[in-house]
């Protein structure tokens, strides 16, 4: 895994979409922290996926505050009655 992740530190977690682990994360992360989270379908393809994200990184700005992400997509506002 050396050179995927810029991170020193590397957890295992499941249910990084559910609406807790974001208020988790609302209520631990200060403005400007990162984090960074990798989704692997297959340890037996890691090395492609791995390859995949160097080459072509999807980082994700969320603002829980404003209910706001952004992607390179665009800026996508979330509903505050889903979220909550």
């Amino acid at each position: 895994m050396k050179g995927l992740f810029s991170m020193p530190y590397v957890y295992e977690a499941e249910g990084v979409g559910h609406r807790l682990y974001l208020a988790c994360i609302e209520k631990y992360m200060e403005l400007g922290e990162v984090l960074e989270i990798y989704y692997v379908p297959s340890q037996n393809d890691f090395d492609e996926d791995k390859q995949r994200l160097l080459e072509h990184p999807e980082p994700i700005e969320i603002n829980i505050g404003k209910y706001i992400y952004q992607t390179f997509n665009g800026l996508y506002q979330l509903s505050p009655k889903k979220a909550g």
